[in-house]
Protein backbone atom coordinates (compact mmCIF):
# COMPACT_ATOMS: atom_id res chain seq x y z
CA UNK A 1 0.00 0.00 0.00
CA UNK A 2 1.47 3.24 -0.77
CA UNK A 3 2.15 6.42 1.48
CA UNK A 4 -0.22 8.76 -0.55
CA UNK A 5 -3.00 9.81 -1.40
CA UNK A 6 -5.03 10.82 -4.84
CA UNK A 7 -4.45 14.65 -5.22
CA UNK A 8 -1.35 14.50 -2.61
CA UNK A 9 1.62 16.88 -4.02
CA UNK A 10 4.88 15.68 -4.34
CA UNK A 11 8.49 15.54 -6.00
CA UNK A 12 10.75 12.96 -6.60
CA UNK A 13 13.75 12.82 -3.97
CA UNK A 14 16.24 13.97 -6.15
CA UNK A 15 14.10 17.18 -7.02
CA UNK A 16 12.21 17.83 -10.12
CA UNK A 17 8.73 19.66 -11.03
CA UNK A 18 6.25 19.60 -8.38
CA UNK A 19 3.71 16.71 -9.20
CA UNK A 20 -0.01 15.65 -8.21
CA UNK A 21 -0.58 11.99 -7.15
CA UNK A 22 -3.62 10.85 -9.73
CA UNK A 23 -3.93 7.34 -9.14
CA UNK A 24 -2.28 5.03 -6.41
CA UNK A 25 -2.85 1.23 -6.03
CA UNK A 26 -0.27 0.37 -8.55
CA UNK A 27 1.48 -2.70 -9.50
CA UNK A 28 4.92 -2.38 -7.39
CA UNK A 29 3.89 0.83 -4.78
CA UNK A 30 3.95 2.54 -7.97
CA UNK A 31 1.46 5.91 -8.30
CA UNK A 32 0.65 7.49 -11.32
CA UNK A 33 1.76 11.65 -11.20
CA UNK A 34 0.67 14.45 -13.14
CA UNK A 35 2.44 17.40 -13.81
CA UNK A 36 2.43 20.54 -16.20
CA UNK A 37 5.66 21.40 -18.36
CA UNK A 38 6.82 25.41 -18.79
CA UNK A 39 5.27 25.05 -22.16
CA UNK A 40 1.51 24.27 -20.12
CA UNK A 41 1.74 20.85 -21.57
CA UNK A 42 0.39 17.83 -19.38
CA UNK A 43 2.71 15.36 -18.18
CA UNK A 44 2.35 12.03 -16.48
CA UNK A 45 4.63 8.78 -15.40
CA UNK A 46 3.87 6.11 -13.08
CA UNK A 47 6.74 6.55 -10.34
CA UNK A 48 7.41 4.62 -7.27
CA UNK A 49 6.89 5.75 -3.99
CA UNK A 50 9.73 5.31 -2.47
CA UNK A 51 11.56 7.63 -5.01
CA UNK A 52 8.91 10.76 -3.99
CA UNK A 53 8.32 12.99 -0.75
CA UNK A 54 5.40 15.36 0.12
CA UNK A 55 6.04 18.77 -1.15
CA UNK A 56 4.85 21.71 0.90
Amino acid sequence: MTKFQVGDIVVLKSGGPRMTVTQTGLTHNRVECTWFTPDAEIQTAYISDSALVQSN
